[in-house]
């Protein structure tokens, strides 16, 4: 129970920090620091963020456990990208389905 709530958690900040309103001005700054190849996409990339916040929030939940420690990362890059590309898949199907958000009604 502790794996799930832990690539829940990382998923859930991952799209926060790349989805967010709130945190637009963070992407912007790391924009501006790490110049639009590397703070830009970081910010774009489920895989590339996920990893980092899978390292910051396996700190919390694994601290005691140097295997989990150490794979949490690795698994939470690839829970990100994974569960990213079916929400993007999501919201694309749903804007091309037409109606209010867009599109045209058959």
């Amino acid at each position: 129970m502790e794996v799930i709530w832990y690539l829940l958690t990382s998923f859930g900040l991952t799209a926060i920090l790349i989805e967010g309103k709130p945190t637009k001005p963070i992407r912007r700054l790391a924009a501006r620091i790490g110049g639009d190849e590397w703070g830009g996409y970081l910010f774009r990339c489920y895989q590339c963020l996920g990893f980092w916040v899978g390292l910051g929030v396996g700190l919390l939940f694994f601290w005691g456990d140097p295997l989990k420690l150490i794979t949490a990362p690795f698994v939470s890059s690839g829970f990100c990208w994974a569960l990213g590309r079916w929400v993007k898949a999501q919201v694309e199907i749903k804007f091309m389905g037409g109606g209010e958000d867009g599109g045209e009604e058959m």
